[in-house]
């Protein structure tokens, strides 16, 4: 006559069920700590362990004390899973963190680029401007000069040497000075040796002319 196998009680299936959750739960545990930092690393495979432990229990002890196995497992499993998620957002915020790093790093660089790029081009509007004030003063002496050549030019005495010299005028006083242009003005500057004619008002040509 065979005998009955005996029936699996429902604090037994429970046991089980709570040994095979932390089972699983250990082994997720250890796929994830492969991508944590060394301690959180450590911590969460040495619960696995005690996971994996608290799921190996014989068959006996769990018949005997099914209420025990059950919450032991489920404890280990629960403490697992909460260092498990611990580890995890600690991961993700170093990487957020990293992340804005690198975004703010690459901002500098462009920002550092930009104000080179600015620079490079302040030089250069500035050696334009050297280059067109020196264009203007270069025009401003032809144009003097072209307002000489235009002036008439002294007649050359051909009287007889038995003729009298006519007495040579004195200098302009400041008053008849103040009819010239200032063209005319600048031409009778540079014959003086006047420095920097070109850029004097009319007032500072007549009496620069006048001393």
């Amino acid at each position: 006559m065979l005998c009955a196998m005996p029936q699996t009680s429902k604090k037994e299936r429970a046991a089980r069920a709570a040994m095979d959750d932390a089972a699983k739960a250990a082994k997720q545990a250890r796929k994830a700590a492969k991508d944590f930092p060394p301690k959180a690393a450590k911590k969460v495979r040495d619960l696995a362990k005690e996971a994996d432990a608290r799921a190996d229990v014989a068959k006996r002890d769990v018949r005997r004390k099914p209420g025990k196995v059950e919450a032991k497992a489920k404890d280990a499993a629960a403490k697992l899973r909460a260092a498990t998620a611990t580890a995890l957002r600690k991961v993700e915020r170093k990487a957020a963190l990293r992340a804005e790093s690198e975004r703010a790093a690459a901002e500098a660089a462009r920002a550092e680029v930009d104000a080179q790029e600015r620079s490079i081009a302040a030089k250069a509007l500035k050696k334009a401007a050297a280059r067109a004030e020196k264009a203007a003063r270069r025009a401003a002496d032809d144009a003097d000069q072209a307002v000489a050549a235009l002036e008439p030019q002294p007649e050359i005495d051909t009287r007889s040497e038995t003729e009298p010299t006519p007495v040579e005028a004195a200098p302009a006083p400041e008053g008849d000075l103040a009819l010239l242009t200032v063209a005319v003005l600048r031409v009778r500057a540079r014959e003086s040796g006047v420095t920097g004619y070109s850029r004097l008002t009319k007032a500072q040509l007549i009496a620069r002319l006048s001393s």
